[in-house]
């Protein structure tokens, strides 16, 4: 368990410390003999001493402490059986003077995972540390959840996705009639939708992160697919930031490689380079049609450049003919298109759009 890994990674700290022995400074051994109590003497408790310990920088000390006091942190919350989000941790962190903001705590957390992974050669998620996310994201659809309350209907009704993927691995269904679990990479896309009634018009669970999948949201996507056996897409934005939290979905995150929160299955519906190129040309067929403006679209910049190099360099991509022209395609285009765009369309165009992405795709 983690909790024993924890408590075995502190047998030779002291040792390795006073030996002055460099490779404790190495954080990416699965070994890192330091003991936090030790480092912290050592640099005084400070986060900004300018100083160095037997020729190693300050700096390694002190993320090298900062390392040792999550573990000792999250070695405790495991004896008590409970669980804490991650900003719960970093407050009770702060006091101690060793972390200067909360994304130290939080990248702390996750060199914590994957040495214990290395240790054990076991995959350690945050939430096997007690770590949960602080909820985010949402789910609405013609479905109904099993509580011990009695059925939930959600209809139109909004669930809170829990921050913990195990809890959202035990969700239960009461019944269901939907046909699809459609994933919307924004909160203010699910709105629209919530309030155009989409669920209505294409009876679905719609899910949304509110952006970059949490590991309980992709636990919960995953999940709902097996136990409603359910063809599951997603929509994104037409930039290379949507095409990667598509991939993260389907193959999981490079962060926590080994979570196993994926889809695989999971159909990409767009928007892809051919739905841009149609919302913006008139044609013959349907001369009245209202087409993008230019003004609909946003300028490519030098991060969106570096994400797509990226994902080139990345083998799913790189492998796959239909992802590589898409992220060739985007590269050469140069902008970039938000779906929130597509209302400018008309006041129903943007569902019966999607409606009939998502049919067509999984037909």
């Amino acid at each position: 368990s983690a909790q024993l890994a924890i408590s075995s990674l502190t047998a030779s700290a002291r040792t390795r410390l006073a030996a002055g022995d460099a490779r404790a400074m190495d954080l990416s051994l699965s070994r890192v003999d330091a003991h936090a109590a030790q480092i912290m003497q050592l640099t005084g408790r400070t986060a900004h001493r300018p100083a160095s310990v037997r020729g190693v920088a300050h700096e390694q000390l002190r993320r090298l402490a900062q390392l040792w006091l999550v573990l000792a942190a999250l070695y405790r919350n495991l004896v008590s059986g409970k669980k804490l989000a991650q900003r719960e941790l970093w407050y009770r962190l702060k006091p101690l003077g060793i972390f200067t903001s909360p994304q130290q705590v939080y990248d702390r957390v996750s060199e914590s995972g994957a040495i214990i992974a290395e240790w054990t050669g076991k995959a350690c998620p945050r939430e096997a540390l007690g770590v949960i996310a602080a909820p985010r994201g949402s789910m609405t659809g013609t479905v109904s959840l099993a509580t011990p309350d009695g059925p939930r209907q959600l209809d139109d009704a909004v669930y809170a996705i829990p921050g913990d993927p195990e809890e959202c691995s035990r969700l239960r269904f009461a019944s269901s009639r939907a046909r699809y679990v459609v994933v919307v990479e924004k909160d203010t896309v699910f709105t629209r939708l919530l309030d155009d009634r989409f669920t209505r018009l294409l009876p679905c669970l719609l899910i949304t992160a509110c952006g970059y999948p949490s590991l309980a949201v992709r636990a919960l996507v995953q999940h709902v697919v097996k136990a409603l056996a359910l063809p599951c897409v997603v929509l994104t934005d037409y930039n290379p930031h949507g095409m990667a939290l598509m991939l993260c979905y389907k193959h999981g995150s490079a962060t926590f490689a080994m979570d196993g929160y994926c889809c695989p299955e999971l159909k990409w519906v767009g928007l892809h380079t051919a739905d841009v190129q149609l919302l913006e040309t008139p044609t013959a067929e349907a001369p009245g049609r209202s087409v993008l403006a230019a003004t609909s679209f946003q300028p490519y910049s030098d991060r969106d450049g570096a994400i797509v190099d990226g994902l080139l360099r990345n083998p799913v991509v790189a492998n796959n003919e239909q992802l590589r022209y898409e992220a060739e395609a985007m590269r050469a285009d140069r902008r970039k298109l938000e779906l929130e765009a597509l209302h400018a369309l008309g006041p129903e165009f943007f569902a019966y759009f999607l409606r009939d992405k998502i049919i067509s795709s999984c037909a």
